[in-house]
C-alpha cells in the first residue's frame, strides 16, 4: 500500500505526508514544482521535510510501501517513475504490466509494476502528429490500457500540467485549495472514478476534464 498527496503550501505538505505515512513509510519521492524548474526527490525511509521549505509552488509526493520483489531501498525503483516529457506517481496494483511492457517494447520500465504508466503516456503523446497538441488525449489513452488499480498524479514536465486520476483505489480532493491525498484529510471529498482532472493554475483546483473507459476490479482499497 501506497499514499500519494500534492498541495502548493508546505505546511500543508508536511501534514498530508505524515496523514500518509502509515500508508507506507519504506521510501518517500517527490517532484517540485519552481519558477526556476522542477526537482526530483527520492530518499529512503521517513525524511525531514524541512529543506524544501522555500521555492517552490507545487509539491507532488508518493509515499512508498514495499510491495514490489524490490526490498532494497535504489532511486530507480521510487516513485516517481518518468518517461519522454511524463512524470507519474502511482498507488494501487497493475496486473497486466508485464503483457504491456512486451506488447509495446518499452525500455524505460523496470520490475515496478506503477514504471509502465508514463512509458505508455509517452507513446501515446508520440503517436500524435504533434506532442503539444493533446496531453489529455494521451494519458486517457494509458491509462485505458491499464488493468488493476490505480490513483495517479501526472506532471507534463513541459507544460507543468498536473493530472489526477483514479480507479478502484482511494483518493480524495479538495478543490477549494486544489488538494489530492490517499487519506482523506478533514473536508476533501472522493474524487470519482474514471475520470481525468487537470489542475487549473488560475483558480487552483481540479475540474474534471476528459472521462475514461475503465473495469475496476475490486472494493475501494
Amino acid at each position: 500500500m501506497c499514499g500519494i498527496f500534492g498541495t502548493t503550501e508546505f505546511e500543508r505538505f508536511k501534514t498530508l505526508y505524515e496523514l500518509n505515512q502509515d500508508r507506507g513509510a519504506f521510501s518517500f519521492g517527490a517532484t517540485l514544482l519552481s519558477e526556476e524548474g522542477i526537482i526530483g526527490v527520492r530518499k529512503p525511509g521517513i525524511i525531514d521535510l524541512d529543506h524544501y521549505k522555500h521555492g517552490f509552488s507545487h509539491y507532488l509526493a508518493h509515499t512508498q510501501a514495499p510491495t514490489s520483489s524490490q526490498r532494497e531501498f535504489t532511486e530507480a525503483t521510487t516513485h516517481p517513475f518518468k518517461a519522454g516529457d511524463w512524470t507519474v506517481a502511482h498507488n494501487g496494483v497493475l496486473s497486466n504490466d508485464r503483457e504491456l511492457i512486451g506488447k509495446f517494447d518499452f525500455h524505460t520500465t523496470n520490475e515496478v509494476d506503477s514504471s509502465v504508466i508514463p512509458a505508455l503516456i509517452d507513446y501515446y503523446e508520440e503517436e500524435t502528429s504533434d506532442r503539444d497538441a493533446d496531453e489529455e488525449s494521451a494519458i486517457v489513452e494509458a491509462l485505458q490500457e491499464l488493468t488493476g488499480t490505480f490513483a495517479c498524479w501526472i506532471l507534463n514536465n513541459k507544460s507543468k500540467n498536473i493530472y489526477i486520476a483514479r480507479v478502484g483505489c482511494t483518493l480524495f480532493v479538495n478543490n477549494k485549495t486544489g488538494e489530492f491525498s490517499s487519506k482523506k484529510y478533514k473536508d476533501f471529498k472522493t474524487l470519482p472514478e474514471g475520470i481525468l482532472y487537470k489542475y487549473n493554475k488560475i483558480y487552483n483546483f481540479f475540474e474534471p476534464s476528459t472521462p475514461f473507459s475503465y473495469n475496476s476490479p475490486y472494493l475501494i482499497l
